[in-house]
């Protein structure tokens, strides 16, 4: 397994710091079968999956962490559908199929994008879910929005604390920071991302479709941004704020998890004193992807509950 995982980041390495810039029209044209609806909205195409005309069931909205994209639920989607949920799950502006704008990528962008999106869908009241980021986006956006948000789930949540590697500690430099990203971003991204896993070769074909989406012109600069504005590694203080709300609220955390370790799960639940916590055992930072059966488990009877 080690040999695998040195092997498929030293090839994906050189193949993105060797590759061109592309756009979001040569990724569909690549992978159309990953390519669903697009919408226009104020800051720019958002691309999405809704799967909800014609059905009754709850609806439970999917957010994705920093680097994306929505492909990372595709297990969580198919079994929500089987249940009878209704599904949206989307692309955050500078990833997957979604635009690559020019903006701070702040949360105040991320709260418009999908408050925009799910009033262009007319859905009035969702269970909100969000993996790593996607848990501080989901949690403001119910601190925002609060009457919309009919639970919450949070899945390997970021906002803690966190070691990262030494040319991403540039990135909070001006100059420097747009320089180091621009030369070496694609690559402390995407080994940044092998390590969500604890075997990665299983994911080999999610790995290159994530690596081919960080070509497209404009991503290096979304990600840097997003790091810059986003409290990634300090929204204690927001998780706090929505234990306040008391919306009924679920974490779910891998207990491999190497990136926001495991380690944070007794800080968040003393944050959060009501919040259901479960431990997905054999997982790191997506065990909806590494475990989709006990993830998706807990996260059905969560939703059902209500």
């Amino acid at each position: 397994m080690l040999a695998f995982r040195m092997l498929l980041v030293i090839m994906i390495l050189l193949n993105l710091s060797c590759s061109k810039e592309t756009t979001v029209s040569d990724l569909s044209d690549r992978y159309p079968e990953e390519f669903k609806q697009q919408v226009q909205l104020s800051h720019g195409q958002t691309h999405y999956e809704w799967l909800g005309d014609g059905s009754n069931g709850e609806t439970v909205v999917l957010i994705h962490g920093v680097s994306g994209p929505m492909k990372s639920w595709d297990a969580t989607t198919s079994r929500l559908r089987k249940h009878g949920f209704r599904v949206l799950r989307y692309d955050l502006y500078g990833r997957g199929y979604s635009d690559r704008i020019d903006s701070q990528y702040d949360l105040n962008l991320y709260i418009s994008q999908l408050n925009e999106l799910v009033r262009h869908l007319q859905i009035s009241r969702f269970h909100l879910v969000g993996s790593s980021m996607g848990a501080i986006v989901a949690s403001h956006y119910a601190q925002t929005y609060p009457k919309e948000v009919a639970s919450i789930a949070l899945i390997g949540p970021a906002g803690f604390p966190i070691e990262v590697p030494f040319l991403a500690k540039f990135r909070d430099i001006p100059v420097i920071g747009d320089l180091v990203f621009s030369l070496f971003g694609r690559a402390i991204i995407y080994r940044q991302n092998v390590k969500y896993f604890l075997d990665p070769e299983p994911f080999a074909a999610f790995l290159q479709f994530f690596s081919d989406q960080l070509k497209v012109k404009g991503t290096d600069p979304a990600m840097l941004r997003t790091m810059r504005s986003v409290p990634v590694q300090n929204y204690e203080s927001g998780y706090k704020a929505l234990n306040a709300l008391g919306i009924p609220t679920l974490v779910i955390w891998g207990r491999e998890d190497q990136t926001f370790p495991y380690s944070f799960y007794t800080k968040i639940k003393s944050q959060i004193t009501h919040a259901k916590m479960v431990t997905v055992d054999d997982a790191a930072h997506l065990p909806h992807l590494e475990k989709p059966e006990e993830t998706n488990r807990a996260l059905i009877e969560f939703v059902q509950s209500f």
